[in-house]
């Protein structure tokens, strides 16, 4: 019995390393039926690495349909004009962003080193991948740092072969400290980029010509004063900054200005194949009409069409800068001399959207014919002549919508001067005040000035140092100060967050200014009026009815019942004059 115990014990333990055969078995089909359950979603081949960064596999990656065009069409130019398999960088930059080709090169060296390419193009697969990463950033904090990281110290050079003189006079190659080192170079080419798209989209959107090709000196010639100020309030005696310190400035100084550039970059990526295609259909239907039409055409009649083409063109080029140098904008009707285009731009580059986009205001219910009412919920579209373009006005930060209300210099000096023409407009307004010591600040309101004793202003107000460096001294609630008749408190325009200390201040005949207590004489004021034409026409129509209702008031004819109880008949008795009629 015990035998038998035994052995059906031994029996027992001798049956558990089969079972783990089986059980491994059992685990080893699962496994295998799991991988085949997914094997449509997962690769087979692994990923290796070639010099250029092409063999990655494509079925790593979901193929966006604008990427995977683009990205067929440069690898086509490049094997036609460069002999590579790949995508070249000279391609990139003449098909993708032939206006701005010195962007077209930061951007390409800025995917060639996050690929780790080793050789001078990018695979097709690497590219599109770049690309997806490119579009797949939504962080604004990491699109600044992206695109400050593009205009490094040594931007312009590779990062391999970026070198430095040391004292012996001999080149060696930077450290990873000073290529993560912006300069002044890079930040003036970071702004003039993002002007120049700027600029282009605001004519665009204005139904002007193309300025791509002019200068930024030519298009306003007050540029490179406001990038000074912008670099020297950045670096302040600094050579170099780190990419950290660049982009906390930006974000705190200039939050809107990389958006419209990345929203620029994103759309050329995306939309510029349709662009090659129907270039290239055009290119073929010009090509073979002009083949066909030689055989017919007389040639002293091409010569002169020819020559009579280029005297358009020279006309046109003469023409394009007159459009464009003034400070005339095309909605408004025209700026200031505080107020020029570079200007503009950059105070929309530091405002609240509430100042630079145009609000969309609710229709009036007006009763219709049948006696129905229209409908409450409609909008009016803003008065903008981006209204038929919104891609180009989306991607400009150059207001189009701002009208001079008040200009010291032609409506005159004087506190009633300025409650005449700024009092009533019920919208976002700048108020730009000029000193003797060329200092240029701007007092934002977000909404309608009114006198009182008391500080006003939501959390989009803003204290803002133009010149001769630009710096936000001060944003928040309860900012500014506006009186001139109520007595028994401080008269004139202030602005600061502490009452007893103002850190900007006008006296109440608008002839003095003080900034941090110290005394200037006020040169000129200009006040603009950031809302749409609506709230701007309001106002106009109100003085008109102020006017006319004086001119009323001033010929109203009595009658000798009327002035018996007349207070002026009462007045002039008390003045001595009862005999008023014989006068």
């Amino acid at each position: 019995m015990g035998n038998g115990q035994y052995k059906h014990g031994n029996q027992r333990h001798k049956s558990h390393p089969n079972i783990a055969s089986i059980n491994r078995k059992a685990s080893t089909s699962t496994t295998s039926s799991l991988h085949e359950k997914y094997a449509t979603n997962t690769p087979r081949d692994g990923m290796s690495r070639t010099a250029s960064g092409s063999d990655i596999n494509e079925k790593n990656y979901s193929l966006f349909f604008p990427l995977e065009k683009l990205s067929k069409i440069l690898h086509q130019k490049t094997q036609h004009e460069c002999g590579v398999n790949g995508i070249a960088q000279e391609i990139f930059v003449k098909y993708v962003f032939p206006k701005y080709p010195d962007l077209g090169e930061r951007i390409f060296r800025k995917m060639h080193k996050l690929a780790k390419a080793k050789t001078k193009h990018l695979g097709v697969t690497a590219f599109r991948q770049q690309c997806e990463m490119y579009l797949s950033v939504l962080d604004d904090a990491l699109i600044h740092e992206h695109y400050v990281k593009m205009f490094f110290a040594n931007g312009s050079l590779n990062a391999a072969t970026a070198s430095k003189e040391n004292a012996g006079g001999q080149q060696q190659p930077l450290s990873d400290e000073e290529l993560l080192l912006v300069n002044t170079n890079g930040l003036t080419d970071l702004l003039l980029i993002c002007f120049r798209i700027g600029v282009a989209n605001y004519i665009a959107s204005a139904g002007k010509a193309d300025v791509t090709t002019i200068s930024a000196d030519t298009i306003c010639p007050h540029i490179k004063r406001t990038i000074t100020s912008v670099t020297q309030s950045c670096f302040f005696t600094k050579d170099t900054l780190s990419v950290g310190f660049v982009c906390r400035w930006l974000e705190k100084n200039l939050p809107n200005l990389i958006m419209p550039l990345h929203r620029f970059c994103v759309h050329t990526l995306t939309t510029v194949y349709r662009t090659i295609e129907e270039a290239e259909k055009v290119a073929t239907t010009s090509q073979s009409s002009v083949t066909g039409a030689t055989n017919e055409v007389n040639p002293l009649l091409l010569a002169l069409n020819k020559e009579l083409r280029k005297l358009n063109e020279a006309a046109c080029e003469r023409g394009t800068p007159e459009i464009i140098t003034g400070n005339t904008l095309p909605s408004t009707g025209g700026l200031g001399k505080l107020m020029p285009l570079s200007q503009s731009w950059l105070l929309a580059a530091a405002l609240p959207n509430v100042f630079t986009r145009v609000q969309e205001r609710k229709a009036p219910i007006t009763p219709q014919p049948s006696g129905k009412l229209d409908n409450p919920d409609a909008t009016i579209p803003a008065i903008d002549a981006a209204a038929a373009s919104p891609i180009p006005h989306l991607m400009s930060t150059i207001p189009t919508h701002w009208s001079l209300l008040y200009d010291s210099q032609q409506h005159g000096v004087g506190s009633n001067r300025f409650l005449h023409h700024v009092i009533g407009y019920k919208g976002p307004t700048l108020v730009l005040l000029h000193s003797e010591t060329d200092e240029i600040f701007c007092l934002a309101s977000p909404s309608e000035w009114r006198e009182t004793h008391l500080y006003t202003g939501t959390d989009d107000c803003h204290i803002i140092q133009l010149l001769p460096k630009f710096s936000i001294l001060e944003k928040g609630p309860k900012l500014l100060y506006l009186n001139t008749c109520i007595r028994g408190y401080p008269k004139g325009l202030r602005a600061g967050p502490d009452p007893r200390k103002p850190l900007l201040s006008v006296d109440e005949h608008f002839e003095k200014i003080e900034y941090r207590s110290v005394p200037s004489v006020l040169f000129a004021i200009e006040v603009y009026g950031c809302g749409d034409r609506q709230i701007r026409d309001i106002q106009l129509d109100i003085k008109k009815w102020q006017v006319t209702e004086a001119e009323r008031q001033r010929t109203v004819k009595l009658t000798s019942a009327d002035w018996i109880d007349h207070p002026d008949r009462y007045l002039l008795e008390l003045g001595g004059r009862p005999q008023y009629n014989n006068a």
